[in-house]
């Protein structure tokens, strides 16, 4: 999807720029494959340190950021949706009892992919855009991505038990920040080699997991900020 925008948005010379954040690089790559013009261009883009979650403000996919000719931000990072939501997917029959909760979480969600793509379309033609938000990280926000970097820094050097320790400092401090969580769960869910586990269940020495989580901060509405277009 992201790729026919770009080629949409051409003829105003707008550029689309993917971003995966993802400790390992490589689990990116399946997704820049599927995207070929993006990356010929370079503008497929992996930040293994998380820069963007720390500096922009990247707390969950999708996310993004729209940026004006002359450089400055014309909308600050926010819910990206750009394909419809979950609410007209059947539940399938005989799966598990947690995953059938999860997707009915995710059926619940508003879809407003239509009213998103309409705003963005508008700024790139004419270049109006919603008002801008100037939301920064509060304290214990700002403390949960310093504890979060400590701790990929200790994964680097083969600390695990710093690193989890960590992790789990950052998860304490902001319960919001989704792209933290489900990195560090991810690490303990998926097997070596193998395809990345989304479903997150067994977290070991975290606390919580992706369906307890979401329901204990109140539901799909917290899964991402709120949308200021």
């Amino acid at each position: 999807m992201w790729q026919g925008l770009h080629q949409e948005f051409q003829a105003h010379d707008v550029d689309v720029v993917a971003i995966g954040i993802e400790l390992d690089a490589a689990v990116c790559h399946q997704y820049i494959d599927k995207a070929p013009e993006l990356a010929a261009a370079g503008l497929s883009l992996i930040d293994s340190t998380h820069t963007t979650v720390s500096h922009l403000n990247f707390r969950n996919v999708p996310m993004a950021l729209w940026v004006n000719e002359d450089g400055t931000i014309a909308l600050a990072a926010h819910h990206s949706p750009v394909t419809p939501g979950w609410g007209d997917r059947p539940i399938p029959e005989g799966i598990p009892p947690r995953m059938a909760g999860r997707i009915e979480l995710l059926k619940a969600a508003t879809d407003r992919h239509l009213e998103y793509l309409a705003t963005l379309r508008r700024w790139v033609e004419t270049g109006e855009a919603p008002s801008p938000s100037h939301e920064t990280l509060n304290p214990a926000q700002a403390q949960a991505m310093a504890a979060f970097e400590l701790g990929d820094h200790f994964r680097l050097t083969g600390d695990t038990s710093a690193m989890v320790e960590c992790w789990r400092a950052a998860h304490r401090l902001d319960p919001d920040n989704w792209s933290a969580k489900r990195q560090a769960w991810s690490l303990v869910t998926t097997p070596t080699d193998g395809p990345r586990d989304l479903v997150q269940e067994d977290t070991g020495p975290y606390d919580g997991n992706w369906l307890d989580d979401l329901i204990a901060v109140g539901g799909i509405d917290r899964y991402y900020p709120p949308a200021p277009w």
